[in-house]
């Protein structure tokens, strides 16, 4: 906000101008002081579309131009967490707009560079450079330290130019991760350890009780990654209309994405994505929207595979869809009727889906209190990049087949399908107590068809009961489980309960709490294979002075079952607790300094089966602005 004496003291300036010189115009330059940035509230985020006028008698009104100034988030650089609150706190403001950042640590090292241009009103660029590396030793079930390395760059591009009628927005981006299969090999005849490389094994993975032909193959070649490397470059391009009032104007947004992916293995994938929309008001308060998108991605495959345990498949998808809505807008209700209609192209079978898309949206009390209620599908191709960047410990091989489950047996190989939501029941409620404290409460309940779940892959091992022989003897076949995983689906039903509360008396102190309950019923397997029953929060952000801010990151992530396939039952992996905490001082306006630690609660459980965490981690640098 501008302070308000300053203001009135140059509406005084300007009538005493008037009076004396009436035929005479004037430019008139004031510095003035920002006594408080402005930054959005949950409430107040409209606010940004509005342009503040003098309301007062005088002729005179002076414009203020001004725009909010787009910037790259940080990217985090400490390891890989729990899933964090969707609620998240904003950027701290400077004075600066760009800076440099470095630090090492116990097994840690960072660097940094962030760049704005200056603020304009007609253009905005940005650029952010990234690199996380963390040279890190675990500790196993079976007490021995294994190395276990991570290795993360990032580079981002983002570019605007701004019109009085149109808004055109670039953005490109580049991530390489390099990390370990360090987990982990599980052989029934040594106990936990890594598997005998001169063993002969099938080539078949992950099903145990299938009637697939025995092929020898070393187990040397099954784990012939030890490294794996993932990258990714992604570039998109927007064109919009800026118009405020979607009730008054007709509104559009035109979107095109290109990516790819590769990773040590040799499996590359291409995506295109072209789409948009556009709303048009038919009378007032009355709304048309159409919504369309085209999705392919497409999946290349190594020729010659390294390994020969590797069963390659190169796979192509392409999904259309057509989103017509028609609207109600009212300040107090808005209603959307529609429905999604998509034609799915490629895999065993084309398919058309057609989901609901209804919503409704009550301001109950002035923004005070809000409930939305829908009625909604959800439609997901499962692309082999997508799948790597949920589990990176996926087994390279899996482009283009699975197996699932038929009658509660294991043993049928299909290929990866759309994990579809015929239909979900969405309900969530904001209530704002003050202007300091707020909660949301959501319930989600749906059917799912083909969702995807991640399990160890399993090979049958003979073992060779009397060495020393010209010929050897097979006398028993053992099962042995690999640290890579492969994906089993089922059908089903999920319900999640949803809690979020935010805090924010002063700007001294914050405070964001998140919860989750998941419950999964599936038809044939017995469990929803690494997927949490429970998962919480906690943020804290704490300014004792002007100079020093404390945050306290914590998140608690509940009780997962995995399925053992040497024992075939389930195994409970303990719940994982992460507490992180960072300090950070500006020693002038331009420098400071910060100190992070990581998983300070020394952890040691496994976030996937044959994967321990990683133990504490301490990180030291400083910060320089310009």
């Amino acid at each position: 906000m501008i302070n308000k004496h300053i203001i009135l003291g140059i509406a005084a300036v300007l009538t005493s101008t008037a009076a004396f010189a009436q035929e005479e115009t004037q430019t008139i330059e004031r510095d003035v002081d920002v006594v408080n940035s402005y930054l959005p509230t949950l409430r107040s985020h409209h606010k940004l579309q509005v342009e503040p006028v003098m309301d007062d008698t005088m002729q005179y009104n002076p414009t203020f131009k001004y725009n909010v100034l787009g910037r790259i988030e940080h990217v985090k650089t400490t390891p890989d967490s729990i899933k964090a609150a969707s609620m998240s706190f904003p950027r701290e403001e400077s004075l600066y707009n760009s800076l440099v950042k470095g630090g090492v640590g116990n097994s840690d090292a960072m660097a940094e560079l962030w760049y704005n241009t200056p603020q304009n009103i007609d253009y905005n660029l940005a650029l952010n450079l990234d690199h996380h590396s963390a040279y890190d030793k675990t500790k196993m079930e079976s007490d021995a330290k294994i190395s276990a390395p991570n290795h993360k760059t990032w580079a981002n591009v983002n570019f605007a130019r701004f019109t009085d009628l149109l808004r055109f927005e670039g953005a490109l981006n580049f991530k390489n991760k390099i990390y370990q299969y360090y987990g982990n090999s599980l052989w029934l005849a040594t106990g936990v350890g890594s598997i005998d490389p001169n063993i002969h094994s099938t080539e078949k993975n992950l099903l145990l009780y299938n009637n697939s032909e025995i092929v020898n193959v070393s187990a040397e070649d099954i784990f012939a990654d030890e490294k794996q490397r993932n990258t990714e470059v992604d570039a998109t391009l927007s064109l919009a209309n800026p118009n405020r009032d979607r009730r008054e104007k007709t509104t559009f947004n035109a979107m095109a994405h290109y990516g790819f992916f590769a990773n040590k293995t040799g499996v590359h994938q291409n995506d295109l994505n072209i789409g948009g929309y556009i709303r048009f008001p038919i009378k007032e308060n009355y709304l048309v929207d159409i919504k369309t998108y085209f999705n392919n991605f497409n999946v290349s495959v190594p020729k010659d595979p390294s390994s020969r345990a590797y069963h390659f498949e190169e796979r192509s998808h392409t999904d259309i869809s057509i989103n017509p809505h028609f609207g109600v807008d009212y300040d107090n209700i808005k209603l959307k009727l529609g429905v999604n209609m998509i034609m799915e192209i490629g895999g065993e079978e084309d398919n058309i889906y057609m989901q609901p898309d209804i919503r409704a949206d009550f301001n109950i009390a002035d923004g005070l209190v809000r409930l939305n209620i829908g009625l909604i599908g959800d439609y997901k191709a499962n692309s082999y990049r997508d799948l790597v960047n949920e589990c990176p410990y996926l087994s390279p091989d899996v482009t283009n087949y699975i197996w699932s489950s038929v009658y509660g047996i294991f043993g049928a190989k299909t290929e990866i399908k759309t994990t579809q939501q015929p239909f979900k029941f969405d309900v969530g409620l904001r209530v704002a107590f003050s202007r300091s404290v707020e909660m949301h409460l959501g319930m989600e309940y749906g059917t799912f068809d083909d969702q995807l779940f991640f399990v160890n892959n399993a090979y049958k091992s003979r073992i060779n009961m009397t060495p020393g022989k010209e010929t050897p003897t097979y006398d028993t076949i053992v099962t042995c489980q690999s640290n890579r995983f492969g994906i089993i689906t089922d059908n089903g039903k999920h319900f999640r309960g949803k809690a979020e509360l935010q805090i924010e008396p002063s700007s001294k102190f914050k405070m964001l709490i998140n919860a989750a309950y998941n419950n999964w019923k599936m038809d044939y397997i017995e469990e929803a294979w690494n997927k949490p029953v429970y998962e919480l929060g906690l943020n804290v952000q704490v300014k004792p002075t002007s100079a020093l801010t404390v945050k306290l990151n914590t998140n608690l992530i509940g009780e997962r079952y995995a399925l053992d396939l040497i024992a075939n039952e389930k195994v409970k992996l303990k719940s994982i607790l992460d507490i992180n905490l960072g300090a950070n001082y500006a020693l002038t306006d331009r420098f400071n300094v910060f100190l992070d630690a990581n998983n300070i609660a020394a952890q040691d459980e496994q976030m996937w089966l044959g994967y321990s965490s990683r133990r504490i981690g301490v990180i030291a640098g400083v910060t320089y602005k310009f």
